[in-house]
């Protein structure tokens, strides 16, 4: 009893601290303003309000890249890019460079920062209270009920935000195809045939026109990558967005 009570006040202490380091880095580098969407054009891509402060977060941490939002994910933290002499290092380092079971949301050090890869893969925990990626689980799980954004957004250190769809949503084996970087459009074509076959949105929330001419077009994906399941498992949850929009942020 005493060594489960032990176990289990690491684990809220671990969590604690998790959620302390992120609500501090939101709270001193990003105005989130107020998300209402304002009144745009009808061809004008809509991006929740965020004003980040790119330098801060780079002062703090030199891996800095970007920072992602997800509403329906509850994702909404700050993005590193690994080192090729420090892999994985971030999957137990809070954003701060404390020790965390969370980690931090990384890019392979091998990526694209400008995320101009046809498919570039962002990965995080699934943790147990929702942080991280530990909410896109509650998707999977009810899609009817839960899939309610299709969108998430990035902005980089560089300046540029982008929109993404979420196009497919689905589990594979950690050693699946899935985890493919198509390096031809012929490649990327087949690559897209092969997810939408596995885990299409577009039942739930039908594509758009727009939607549909990036995907034609071959416009480059995200693939969020976390675990799912019990812990050890190779079981992955992927979900797969579609770049629609890019901008210099003003």
């Amino acid at each position: 009893i005493l060594l489960c009570l032990g176990y289990l006040a690491w684990l809220f202490l671990g969590y604690y601290h998790t959620d302390t380091v992120y609500d501090g880095v939101k709270e001193e580098y990003v105005d989130m303003g107020t998300d209402i969407p304002d009144a745009e054009p009808e061809d004008k891509e809509w991006y929740p309000d965020r004003d980040i402060d790119m330098d801060g977060l780079l002062s703090e941490n030199p891996d800095f890249l970007c920072w992602i939002y997800y509403e329906d994910g509850k994702v909404d933290y700050p993005v590193v890019k690994e080192r090729v002499d420090d892999i994985n290092g971030w999957m137990h380092r809070s954003f701060d460079g404390t020790k965390s079971s969370a980690g931090t949301i990384f890019m392979p050090y091998d990526a694209d920062s400008g995320f101009t890869d046809l498919n570039t893969f962002l990965y995080g925990h699934n943790m147990a209270n929702g942080s991280m990626f530990g909410s896109m689980k509650l998707i999977y799980r009810n899609l009817k009920e839960n899939y309610k954004d299709p969108y998430f957004y990035i902005w980089t250190k560089d300046g540029k935000k982008m929109k993404y769809r979420v196009i497919t949503m689905y589990v594979v084996d950690k050693n699946s195809v899935a985890y493919a970087v198509p390096q031809t459009k012929e490649g990327y074509d087949e690559y897209l045939d092969q997810i939408l076959g596995v885990g299409t949105m577009g039942n739930l929330i039908p594509f758009t026109d727009k939607e549909k001419a990036a995907m034609e077009n071959g416009n480059p994906i995200v693939t969020l990558s976390t675990c799912y399941g019990y812990a050890g498992t190779s079981n992955r949850l992927l979900v797969q967005g579609i770049e629609i929009d890019r901008q210099e942020c003003k």
